[in-house]
C-alpha cells in the first residue's frame, strides 16, 4: 500500500493507518514536496541544494541534504526495504512513483476528467502553507489559478463576480473611431534592448489575475524588476484589449499630474478641458489596460483616491500598477514581487557581463564565485545588473569578496551614471523608499535592522521601544521593505528583511550602541532561543560587554553548540577574553569551552581548563554551592579521559557540598554512568533511580538519564531495552530542540542496532548521525559512528568498505583520543576475523593499510559513498 501525501491546506502522510504530521524541519517538508510533486523526475543533488539551501555554502548544504533525506527515509521506509520510497545515488535523488500518491496529483486528475465535485473536495487550501520558496510560490499560484478558473465557488468572492460581470457588459460596447491610439497605432513602450530572464510563473499569474480583477498592484522593493515585468506583460496581453498603454509616473509629484500624463500617453490633444474628463471620455466605450508605473510617491497625495475614481467611472478599465507601496483601496489585488530564482539570477548576471566582456563564460573555476555573487545580491535584478556593469573593474571573485561593501561599488558609472536617479545605484534605489517614510518609521526600520533572523511583533516592540510595532510592521510590509510569513509550527506571524535592506537600514541607525543594549537585554530574558539570541551574544562581544556575553552562555545552554556548531568555540573563547565579575558565569563559559575541546579531541586541554577554573575558585574561597556546581562540571569533562578515581572523588565531594536537586541528579547520573563500566550494575541502577526522583519532569537531565540507563542495559546485553531507552531519549531531545542529547542518543542507537542485526537501520541511523556530528563539529563522535558502521557494511556484503572504515576509525581513535582498551582490541579482532572469511589475507592487509592512511574527512566520504 502506498503513502498518500497531502500538501493542500496542510502537510501529512498516511499509510496503512499510520499518519505522519510532524516533520523535522521546513526543509524536510520542502524536499518531500519537491520529490513527490514531480515523481517521474530524477532530481540532481545540486539542483535540490540550490532550491532548498540557496544561501548556504555548498559543502554544508550537501551535508544538510544528506541529513534531511535520512530524516525523511526513516519514517517513510520504516518496515520497508531500503530504497523502496526514496531512491538516491551520488548525483541525484528521486521518489518511487509507485510508492506514493498526492492530493495535488489527484486534484489535477479530477480537473482533467471534469470531476469538479472531487476537485472541490481535494482543494482544501493553498499549497504548502507557510513555505515561501520561489518554486513553491510558483506552484501555489498555478494551482490557485486552476482552482479559481474551474472552481470559482472555492475561491471567488462576490466582488470578483461583480468585476467579471462589469467587464463582460462593457465589452459589448464599441470604441470611438476618433478615440485614443490603440496598440496597433504604434503606442510606445520603454526602450529595453536587453533580454528578459525568469518570471514565467509571475507573468502567467499576473496575466490570470488581470482577467479576474480590475486593479492589480505589483509591489516590491526598488530594483526587483517591477517595471520590466509590467512591460513584458503588456507586450504579451495588450492585444486582448482595444486600448493598452504604459504610463510612467516617475516624474509625477502629486496625484493631480496623473490624468495629464495618461492623456499624453494616449495621444489625446492637450486642450483646455480637464484631462481627467478627456481620459474618461476616451476610455468609456472600449476595454482598456493601463500600466501605471512608479506609483509609490503618489499614494498619499490623492493617487489612491484617483484610481478609485477612474475604476468607478470606467467599468471597462483594467489597471496594473507598479509601486513599492500598496494603494490600500477596496478591490485591490496585491502581487508582491520576490527576488529572482537562483537560475534566473545567474542567467541575467551572465548575460549582462557578456555584454561588456563577450569572452566571459561560466566555468568550473568561476562557477562558485558567480553563484555566491548572485546569492549575495539576493536575486535583486538591479543589483545584479549594477554588479555585471562593473566587470571591467572587478573580477567575479573580487565582487564576491566585496559583497559586504555592496553599496559602495554597486553604482552606474560613465556617461549613463546620472540618467536614472532612483536606479543609478543600489543605495539610491533604497534611499528613494527610505525618503518616502515618515521620520519615526525611518527610526523604527533602522532599529529593526539589528535582527538577523525572523522575529515577532512583540520582539520588535521590545527592541525598538515602539508599542505600536505591529501596525508599523504592517506598514513596512505594505512598503515592500519588510517581509512577513506565518510560522508553520506556532502560526505566529514572523517578519524579516532582505540582507540588502538590512545593511542599508543599519547604516541609518543613529545610536546603534543604545539600540544594541536593548536588543541583548530582550534576548537575555526571552525564553525561546534562536539565531537572534546568538546575534545578541555577538553584539555583546562586539561592544566588549563582558557581563552580558557571559550571561548568554547559560541562557543558551545546550543551544550554544546547537545554534552555532563549529563557531561555538570562537564565541566562547572571545567571551572568556572579556572581564566578568560573576565567577559562576565564567565557570559555566569555561565548561562549555571545555566541551568544544572534547569534541575536537583536545582532551588534555579540556581537563586542564576545568582544573584551572576549579583551583581558582578554591583559592578565592568560593561558596559551597558554586564549588559543588564546578566540581560537577569538572567531573563531566573528566568522564571522558580523566582517571576514574579522580572523577569519582570529584563526584563524591560535589554530593557532599550541594543540596541542589538538579546538580545532585546530574552528578548521580554521572556516577551511575561510571559504575556501568564496572560489574556493579545493581548499584548503578539504584543510583539512576535516586537521580530520577530528584529531577523535575521537564528537566533536561531526564533525557540524559535515559542515555545512562541505555548504557546500563547495553552492558547487560539487554539490547532491545537499550534501544528503547535511546529512542525515548531521542524523541524527548527532538521535542525539546536539544541537538546535543539527540545526537548522543542516536549515535548510541547505531551500535545497538548493529548488535540486534538490524543492519539497514544501523546504516541509515549512522549516516544521519555523521551529518549531525559534522555540523556540530564533534570529531570524537564522528570516529565512534564510523567505527560502529563497519560491521553493518560487512554484514550487508561490503567487506572492502568495512575493512577501510574500521581501520580508519581505530587508527584515528588511537591518534586523537587514547590507546585501545582490551575491549576495543577484542572488538576489532572480531571484525577482522569476520573480514578474513570474505577476503584473502593480502587483500585485507592492503585494505587495512589504506584505511589507516585515510584522514577523517576521507573516511566520512567513504562511509557516504553510494555503492
Amino acid at each position: 500500500m502506498s503513502w498518500r501525501i497531502t500538501f493542500l491546506g496542510s502537510v501529512s502522510a498516511t499509510r496503512e493507518g499510520k499518519a505522519l504530521t510532524r516533520f523535522e524541519s521546513s526543509r524536510a517538508i520542502a524536499l518531500l514536496a519537491r520529490l513527490a510533486l514531480f515523481p517521474r523526475r530524477t532530481h540532481p543533488r545540486e539542483e535540490l541544494i540550490e532550491l532548498l539551501w540557496p544561501e548556504v555554502e555548498r559543502e554544508v548544504a550537501q551535508v544538510r541534504l544528506r541529513h534531511t533525506l535520512r530524516t525523511l527515509r526513516q519514517p517513510l521506509e520504516l518496515g520497508l526495504p531500503a530504497g523502496s520510497v526514496l531512491i538516491a545515488d551520488r548525483l541525484s535523488v528521486r521518489i518511487n512513483p509507485d510508492a506514493i500518491t498526492t492530493d495535488v496529483a489527484q486534484f489535477e486528475q479530477a480537473l482533467k476528467h471534469k470531476d469538479l465535485a472531487t476537485a472541490r473536495t481535494l482543494y482544501t487550501g493553498e499549497l504548502l502553507p507557510g513555505l515561501y520558496d520561489d518554486w513553491i510560490i510558483e506552484e501555489r499560484y498555478r494551482l490557485e489559478a486552476l482552482a479559481e478558473i474551474l472552481l470559482p465557488s472555492v475561491l471567488s468572492t462576490p466582488s470578483s463576480g461583480e468585476v467579471r460581470a462589469d467587464r463582460e457588459e462593457g465589452r459589448r460596447g464599441t470604441s470611438r473611431g476618433d478615440g485614443p491610439k490603440g496598440r496597433g497605432d504604434g503606442l510606445s513602450f520603454p526602450p529595453y534592448l536587453t533580454a528578459f530572464f525568469g518570471r514565467e510563473a509571475e507573468r502567467e499569474a499576473i496575466t490570470e489575475q488581470l482577467t479576474r480583477s480590475r486593479l492589480v498592484t505589483l509591489t516590491g522593493l526598488g530594483g526587483t524588476g517591477k517595471t520590466r515585468l509590467s512591460v513584458e506583460i503588456l507586450r504579451s496581453t495588450g492585444s486582448t484589449f482595444a486600448i493598452s498603454a504604459f504610463v510612467g509616473l516617475g516624474e509625477c509629484i502629486v496625484a493631480g499630474q496623473i490624468p495629464g500624463r495618461i492623456r499624453d500617453v494616449l495621444g489625446l490633444p492637450a486642450v483646455s478641458a480637464d484631462p481627467l474628463e478627456q481620459v474618461a471620455w476616451a476610455l468609456t466605450d472600449a476595454p482598456a489596460l493601463l500600466i501605471l508605473d512608479n506609483f509609490e510617491q503618489l499614494v498619499d497625495s490623492g493617487g489612491a483616491e484617483l484610481v478609485e475614481v477612474l475604476l468607478a467611472r470606467l467599468p471597462q478599465l483594467t489597471l496594473l500598477v507598479t509601486s513599492r507601496r500598496a494603494l490600500g483601496i477596496a478591490g485591490e489585488r496585491l502581487f508582491p514581487l520576490e527576488s529572482l530564482s537562483t537560475e534566473a539570477s545567474q542567467a541575467l548576471f551572465l548575460d549582462r557581463v557578456q555584454a561588456t566582456r563577450p569572452g566571459f563564460h561560466l566555468t568550473e573555476g568561476n562557477r562558485a564565485d558567480v553563484l555566491a555573487v548572485c546569492q549575495g545580491l539576493e536575486g535583486i535584478p538591479l543589483a545584479l545588473e549594477l554588479a555585471a556593469a562593473r566587470i571591467r573593474a572587478f573580477s567575479v571573485s573580487e565582487m564576491r569578496q566585496e559583497l559586504q561593501t555592496r553599496f559602495e561599488w554597486l553604482a552606474r558609472t560613465g556617461l549613463r551614471g546620472d540618467k536614472d536617479d532612483r536606479h543609478r545605484s543600489l543605495a539610491a534605489a533604497l534611499d528613494w523608499s527610505w525618503r518616502l517614510l515618515p521620520g519615526s518609521q525611518q527610526r523604527f526600520l533602522a532599529n529593526l535592522a539589528l535582527f538577523r533572523a525572523p522575529f515577532s511583533a512583540a520582539d520588535a516592540a521590545a527592541v525598538t521601544g515602539y508599542p505600536d510595532a505591529r501596525e508599523r510592521l504592517e506598514a513596512l510590509v505594505t512598503d515592500s521593505l519588510v517581509q512577513s510569513a506565518s510560522d508553520k509550527v506556532s502560526g505566529q506571524t514572523r517578519y524579516s528583511m532582505l540582507e540588502t535592506v538590512r545593511e542599508f537600514a543599519v547604516s541609518r541607525l543613529s545610536d546603534g550602541s543604545e539600540a544594541r543594549v536593548l536588543f541583548r537585554k530582550h534576548y537575555l530574558t526571552r525564553s525561546h532561543r534562536d539565531q537572534n539570541t546568538v546575534t545578541a551574544w555577538r553584539y555583546a562581544l562586539e561592544d566588549d560587554d563582558g557581563e552580558s556575553a557571559h550571561a548568554f552562555v547559560p541562557h543558551l545552554a545546550f543551544n550554544v553548540t546547537g545554534l552555532l556548531g563549529t563557531q561555538a568555540r570562537d564565541m566562547l573563547e572571545r567571551t572568556l577574553a572579556l572581564p566578568c565579575t560573576d565567577p559562576r558565569l565564567r565557570m559555566l563559559a569555561a565548561h562549555r569551552l571545555a566541551e568544544t575541546f572534547l569534541r575536537a579531541n583536545e582532551r588534555t586541554k579540556a581537563l586542564s581548563l576545568m582544573d584551572e577554573i576549579a583551583a581558582a575558585l578554591e583559592d578565592a574561597g568560593a561558596p559551597d554551592a558554586l564549588l559543588a556546581e564546578t566540581l560537577s562540571c569538572q567531573a563531566h569533562i573528566g568522564l571522558f579521559d580523566a582517571p576514574k578515581e579522580k572523577t569519582f572523588a570529584l563526584i563524591e565531594r560535589c554530593l557532599c557540598l550541594t543540596t541542589d536537586s538538579f546538580i545532585r541528579a546530574e552528578t548521580l547520573g554521572m556516577k551511575g554512568g561510571l559504575l556501568c563500566q564496572t560489574p556493579d550494575f545493581e548499584d548503578a541502577e539504584a543510583i539512576f533511580d535516586e537521580a530520577q526522583q530528584l529531577y523535575a519532569l521537564d528537566d533536561s537531565g531526564q533525557r540524559h538519564l535515559y542515555i545512562h540507563r541505555g548504557l546500563l542495559e547495553r552492558r547487560r546485553k539487554n539490547y532491545e531495552e537499550a534501544l528503547r531507552l535511546y529512542q525515548t531519549a531521542t524523541e524527548l531531545a527532538q521535542r525539546a530542540e536539544d541537538p546535543m542529547t539527540y545526537k548522543f542518543a542516536q549515535s548510541n542507537a547505531v551500535e545497538i542496532l548493529g548488535f540486534l542485526g538490524r543492519w539497514d537501520e544501523a546504516i541509515q541511523a549512522g549516516l544521519a548521525c555523521l551529518d549531525m556530528e559534522e555540523i556540530l563539529g564533534d570529531r570524537h563522535n564522528l570516529i565512534l559512528v564510523l567505527w560502529n558502521l563497519a560491521l553493518p557494511f560487512l554484514e550487508l556484503g561490503e567487506p572492502e568498505r568495512a575493512a577501510r572504515l574500521i581501520a580508519a576509525a581505530s587508527a584515528t581513535w588511537m591518534r586523537e583520543v587514547r590507546p585501545l582498551t582490551d575491549e576495543d582490541a577484542d572488538e576489532i579482532e572480531d571484525i577482522r576475523a569476520k573480514l578474513a572469511i570474505r577476503l584473502d589475507e593480502a587483500t585485507l592487509t592492503k585494505l587495512w593499510a589504506e584505511g589507516e592512511a585515510l584522514t577523517l574527512k576521507e573516511a566520512l566520504a567513504l562511509a557516504r559513498t553510494t555503492p
